[in-house]
């Protein structure tokens, strides 16, 4: 994700480079996907300048996680495996800081649980509910 952010032509370049790669690969639209990715990202310096803070997990501090040790409700902290969204680690921080916290995470999943994995979810929750 990384080199998506880089504000070099560099980037484009490597993409440009990889699409006669791509096409022997059976992978032209992936890299399409990832090429209109960059683009979008180079476009909106905000949302560019969010995720360059976000990449490592110390630097993803914001009010939430500042004052999250605070909670004292139990809580159920849901993760999908392959969420690449919502990484993991930021679900294991959440579960490390709220004392008590519960972490689930649901297998062959990815960032949209509610719609894929509903039944499962509702389940979680139920049961956690229950307690």
């Amino acid at each position: 994700m990384r080199p998506l952010l880089w504000e070099t032509p560099v980037a484009d370049w490597a993409l440009q480079l990889a699409k006669p790669f791509a096409s022997l690969a059976g992978k032209r639209e992936k890299l399409q996907e990832i090429s209109g990715w960059r683009r979008e990202l180079m476009s909106q310096p905000v949302a560019r300048s969010f995720l360059m803070s976000r990449m490592r997990p110390e630097d993803a501090v914001d009010t939430v996680e500042k004052e999250i040790h605070q909670l004292q409700t139990p809580t159920l902290v849901i993760a999908a495996d392959s969420d690449e969204t919502i990484l993991l680690w930021h679900c294991q921080t959440y579960t490390n800081e709220i004392s008590g916290a519960e972490l689930v995470i649901i297998p062959n999943s990815t960032h949209g649980l509610s719609p894929t994995q509903a039944q499962i979810t509702a389940k979680l929750i139920s049961k956690f509910l229950d307690y």
